[in-house]
């Protein structure tokens, strides 16, 4: 008798479809599609396996069992690979009771995983709907969806960072909207982090409102709605492809909250108090960020979920932990070990996991030593936007703005015509900005001068149109007073942020007290006190209530602005300690205040903007600041953000030079002063012209050839045609390497005149060169002309092996025909054996001096020959004539 349908229903329903063999996740059943009708239909590939063979020859017989051979007890379902190994040598390697353990260790992971799947719909169905949009949303938007406004922002690596050949590999066929970065290989950052090929971990990069959340938002919600049969998040807006169709369980967690949980475990609103505790807590007692991530599931889904359910999931299913704000830990140690946590869970979790991917992010100058230094953590820097990821967010804004036709067009207008304008271009590099500036365009038409004022004129414009459309009473009778609370608000939740105390956040309660507090000692202080608490609770201005009755900043640049503001109205100009200069220092100092300082300079006068190169000279003879680039890199964002535009040439000057002196040209170049992490290039009115000046004077003293290379490419990339750098550079020519070295690396050799070329032809005789070829320095200097003793020179390098290792410049010039000729003339192949070519033991014939003009026209000749009959030849006659057409070029070479 046969195994009964009642045992078969018990059998697979406690199975779950699944392989009961340890480690094995085959489904046991499948879909096939008919190739000639192409339907699909379902196929069983599970095989019901006896533990105790029927047969007295089978596997683990036994003839003293009792019970039915085909009940449930006697059998375990697997696949057909496990099913013959563990009859395999008629059940030698698997008993009786490893299979009995087996099946009843199976059955209970599914009943556990059951359970989890059930919980991950729910958190996941939750966490949608918390994701779906945007942080910020006050820029003329209600409620966009991240899906509406999401745009593909670049990011990249080094060309020497181990995932640099599959980013390669990406920007070669599906490059995106990207601009070349010199150094990086760059592609769309959701194309590959949402690309069927993509592996690994990731730390994301990526300054004030460059998008980090953002992109961390969409590559959550592309899962989730995938795992919730959703139509949303497609990539097609984005023109994704390919893209994966593994569903990952993606879980976002905001590391603010964690640090906040585990440092200390017990909380205090007292800051020397909370300094104490978290000081002194044992390791044992503090939260793991495994317990906060099966907390945070348990509580975002409303069912229990343990610590060993969250393993299971790991160990089950493909999972995303994406972790944001790393920045935003504002204490250095406990940020240190916040990293140190991350690096050690996916240290753990890699043992076991299905399919882990881990992504950080993180702003510039914020990343430590366990996260910088993991090689299991590749960084990758958000860049900023392109031309056309720039249009392309102007039309989803207009949309979800829901413009008239003429409007979105006036808008797109005024934009684009203004869009070179280089504050402008700047001021719209990150997404949180240019939504900002299109929202003063169509509500003011007013196109901001630095970021600063960007924020100022965004801020005047929100609360005038509350204050127009009544929508808050109040505003009309105490703005000032609102604009006042909401400064100190800034300012003290950053303090206590730095301190380790809030995660940024304060509560209904302590929120009330403190507005109470700051109202103290004005007329009819406590009514003001409650009917403003009444109106920031409501969400007036800037302060969301994202937990309930926790009430923050919607986003950190948006408290960080406030905070400067504060500072501002309330240090005195002048002074002795307390004063704005003072508190310029010790922000200067302070990394987690970076942004809070470029928004305070930005609020400086003239005078005191003057003063900046003062303060920075000054804090950098401290032992810990001088070679340290934090100082650097802050002058460089205070160039950029245009806080010297109108400033005479003279103090521009100095702040250039002090970012450039001494290790600075160094650090500049390797990305170590721009938050993109690319090369530094200030731009016109922020520095560009005073960097030229400063590379100029540093290039014309005696440099190690590796600084001299580093200052001669940061001036190439810096200098304009009006800046005349080639003719600079041949008025200081001598006819050594290092000159032409520097020629090359400033592209200084093409369009030469024939003064030039003179000098150029009498050098390259009396040139060894010890790194470079010859001609490889000529291409790199772009030159283009036919001179004869420089191309014979060429020729003689090619005939060395010059061609193999120089990349060509274009066939148009006639140095790129006559590599394109030696590159046809190698791919010949090798002459077949029958044919010897006799020549005396270790002479060699040269070619002989030829008119460069005729040189290039010989070249171009044998060229198109070898292109009519591009394979090879086995007729020894005509690879004489072959040879006979490359040696009258080249010689023997």
């Amino acid at each position: 008798m046969g195994i009964s349908v009642q045992t078969r229903k018990h059998l697979w329903g406690r199975a779950h479809n699944r392989c009961a063999f340890p480690q094995c996740r085959q489904e046991l059943t499948t879909d096939l599609t008919d190739p000639s009708t192409g339907k699909t239909f379902p196929t069983v590939v599970g095989e019901e396996a006896h533990i105790r063979s029927s047969r007295p020859d089978g596997p683990r017989h036994d003839p003293d069992y009792a019970d039915d051979v085909n009940g449930y007890e006697n059998l375990i379902l697997l696949c057909p690979l496990h099913h013959t190994m563990i009859d395999a040598e008629n059940g030698r390697g698997y008993d009786v009771e490893t299979l009995v353990k087996m099946r009843s260790t199976h059955e209970r992971q599914e009943k556990r995983t059951e359970h989890i799947d059930r919980v991950t719909q729910l958190y996941l169905g939750e966490q949608y709907g918390v994701d779906d949009k945007i942080l910020f949303e006050q820029a003329e938007l209600r409620g966009p969806s991240v899906d509406a406004m999401f745009v593909d922002v670049p990011f990249g690596c080094r060309r020497n960072a181990p995932p640099a050949e599959f980013m390669a590999r990406i920007a070669a066929d599906h490059p995106g909207d990207t601009d070349p970065v010199d150094g990086y290989t760059v592609t769309g950052a959701a194309q590959a982090l949402l690309h069927p090929d993509w592996t690994g971990n990731a730390l994301l990069v990526g300054g004030p409102g460059a998008g980090k959340s953002t992109l961390l938002q969409y590559i959550c919600q592309f899962h989730r709605a995938r795992a919730l049969n959703r139509p949303t998040y497609t990539g097609n807006q984005q023109q994704l492809a390919p893209i994966t169709n593994r569903i990952r369980i993606p879980i976002r967690i905001d590391l603010r909250r964690y640090a906040d949980r585990a440092w200390p475990r017990q909380r205090t609103n007292k800051p020397v108090e909370a300094k104490a505790r978290r000081r002194n807590a044992p390791e044992e007692e503090r939260l793991s960020l495994l317990e906060y991530i099966a907390h945070h599931i348990k509580q975002h889904s409303g069912v229990n979920f343990s610590l060993e359910d969250f393993i299971t999931l790991i160990a089950t299913r493909p999972v995303l932990l994406a972790f944001d704000g790393l920045d935003e830990v504002a204490n250095l140690r406990v940020r240190t070990q916040v990293s140190e946590e991350i690096t050690s869970t996916h240290d753990r979790l890699n043992t076991l996991a299905y399919n882990l991917v881990i992504v950080a992010a993180t702003r510039p100058g914020a990343t430590t030593a366990s996260l910088w230094s993991s090689q299991s953590f590749p960084i990758f820097n958000l860049q900023r936007l392109t031309h056309g990821l720039r249009l392309q967010y102007l039309q989803q804004w207009c949309a979800v703005a829901r413009l008239t036709g003429e409007a979105a067009e006036k808008l797109q207008r005024v934009f684009l015509d203004n869009q070179h304008v280089p504050h402008i271009r700047e001021l719209a590099s990150y997404p949180m900005q240019l939504a900002i500036l299109l929202h003063l365009l169509h509500r003011r038409q007013l196109l901001p001068q630095q970021r600063t004022e960007l924020y100022r004129e965004y801020l005047k414009t929100f609360l005038d149109r509350e204050q127009t459309e009544d929508k808050e009473p109040l505003l009309y009778e105490q703005r000032k007073v609102i604009e006042d609370i909401h400064a100190y608000l800034g300012w003290y939740l950053q303090s206590r942020a730095e301190d380790g105390v809030g995660a940024g956040s304060i509560d209904r309660r302590q929120l009330q007290k403190l507005v109470h507090e700051y109202l103290a000692g004005r007329e009819d202080d406590q009514e003001l006190a409650k009917q403003l608490f009444s109106a920031i609770s409501s969400r007036v201005l800037c302060l969301v209530e994202r937990e309930t009755g926790h009430f923050e900043f919607e986003v950190q640049s948006l408290r960080e602005y406030f905070a400067a503001l504060y500072i501002f109205d309330n240090a005195p100009p002048r002074g002795k300690g307390n004063s704005r200069a003072d508190c310029l220092d010790a922000l200067l100092e302070r990394p987690y205040w970076s942004n809070v300082c470029r928004f305070l300079v930005g609020m400086f006068s003239s005078v005191e903007v003057r003063g900046i190169r003062h303060n920075l000279r000054e804090l950098s003879r401290k032992p810990l600041l001088r070679a340290h680039p934090l100082l650097r890199s802050t002058a460089t964002l205070l160039l950029d953000d245009r806080t010297f535009q109108g400033q005479p040439d003279g103090p521009i000057q100095e702040i250039v030079d002090f970012v450039l002196d001494g290790p600075g040209a160094v650090l500049a170049e390797d990305g170590l002063l721009e938050a993109s992490g690319t090369p530094l290039t200030l731009t016109g009115g922020a520095g560009r012209k005073q960097a030229v000046r400063h590379l100029q004077g540093r290039l014309a003293e005696d440099n190690p050839p590796p600084l001299r290379a580093v200052l001669a490419k940061s001036l190439h990339r810096h200098a304009q045609p009006d800046d005349r750098i080639p003719a600079w550079w041949w008025a200081t020519f001598t006819r050594t390497e290092p000159w032409l070295q520097t020629a090359a690396d400033l592209t200084a050799l093409g369009g030469l005149n024939p003064t030039q070329t003179a000098r150029l032809a009498d050098a390259l005789p009396h040139l060894r060169t010890r790194t470079n070829w010859i001609t490889e320095l000529l291409v790199q200097g772009g030159y283009d002309g036919d001179t004869d003793s420089v191309l014979n020179a060429c020729v003689t390098d090619i005939n060395d092996g010059a061609a193999e290792l120089v990349d060509p410049p274009s066939p148009t010039t006639p140095l790129g025909r006559l590599l394109e000729c030696a590159a046809a003339c190698s791919r010949q192949g090798q002459q077949p054996p029958s044919i010897a070519i006799e020549q005396p033991r270790g002479t060699r014939t040269r070619v002989r001096q030829r008119d460069g003009r005729k040189l290039i026209t010989e070249a171009v000749t044998l060229t198109e020959a070898l292109r009519l009959s591009p394979n090879p030849v086995e007729d020894d006659l005509e690879w004489s004539r072959r040879l006979t057409k490359v040696g009258r070029l080249w010689g023997d070479g």
